[in-house]
């Protein structure tokens, strides 16, 4: 896996710094804007994005959080509850959206009739393969994206 981005999700709560200059490892640092937007008691803070690499068979990976501190507004520490989660990647050609082993202008036009829908999208499920990029939305980048892959 390779880290792409990490986004606050929690309204109230920033993240300040990212820090991933080390691989397989990724440091963190959020706050909250003040008193009411505290994080209390469980719930999603951060959203974190991957893109798989390219490999030739299917294969499990993990992502954790092995360590995670949280402080109040008296400074006192308390480690967080930790937590992971198993991805299965599956082998293919990425940009093969219509799964013919090749990437062609049939896969772009599926992509271009999906332009726009992203996480929110009722069917995003069924579309996201069309997300090259793992951004969350199928946009102008995994237009070019795909429109590079084509092979005359």
């Amino acid at each position: 896996m390779e880290f792409v981005s990490a986004a606050s999700i929690k309204e109230g709560v920033s993240l300040l710094e990212t820090v991933a200059d080390q691989p397989g490892s990724i440091q963190l640092i959020l706050a909250s804007t003040g008193p009411g937007k505290e994080i209390i008691g469980q719930g999603d803070i951060v959203e974190l994005t991957f893109k798989s690499k390219q490999v030739s068979q299917t294969v499990a990976s993990q992502i954790k959080v092995t360590s995670a501190s949280l402080a109040d507004g008296q400074g006192v520490e308390y480690a967080a509850e930790l937590s992971s989660v198993t991805i299965q990647v599956t082998a293919g050609l990425s940009g093969d959206i219509n799964h013919d082993n090749k990437v062609t202008v049939g896969d772009l036009a599926i992509m271009a009739a999906n332009y726009g829908k992203d996480t929110s999208s009722p069917d995003w499920e069924q579309v996201k393969q069309a997300d090259l990029n793992g951004d969350g939305k199928i946009d102008i980048e995994d237009l070019v994206a795909i429109a590079k892959k084509i092979k005359k």
